[in-house]
């Protein structure tokens, strides 16, 4: 059972890799592209009541990063990239009304997300 969760969580890491210029010899280029989805995330959970941040794959995806919730909450060492990741992700989504925003939600973030699968998760379970 672990082999397949492994297998998952390493498919993500390198789709978020490789989504951005190449895979980078230290994590934090591939910290700061975490930071910036999972501020894009959490600005569209916000927007979007049918799509939710999927915790489970966030738990490992800031435990493989070293991240923690103190790091990224006020204060804390990445506050100041979260922070700036979260004002901006919110311009940029301005314009989208909520069904628009479930789409991006859907269509980034979702189980076949094109920036970062698997980092939301539908609300409610989809029919298989």
């Amino acid at each position: 059972m672990k082999k397949p969760l492994v297998a998952t969580t390493s498919a993500l890491i390198i789709g978020l890799a490789i989504s951005s210029a190449g895979i980078a010899e230290d994590q934090e280029p591939l910290k700061s592209k975490f930071l910036r989805n999972f501020a894009g995330a959490m600005v569209a959970s916000h927007k979007c009541k049918s799509w939710k941040i999927n915790e489970p794959q966030l738990g490992l995806l800031m435990g493989f990063l070293h991240i923690t919730t103190k790091d990224i909450g006020p204060g804390g060492a990445d506050w100041a990239v979260f922070e700036r990741n979260l004002l901006k992700a919110k311009t940029d989504t301005e314009a989208l009304d909520a069904n628009a925003m479930c789409q991006a939600a859907e269509g980034m973030f979702g189980p076949k997300g094109t920036v970062a699968p698997n980092l939301m998760a539908p609300t409610q379970p989809q029919p298989q």
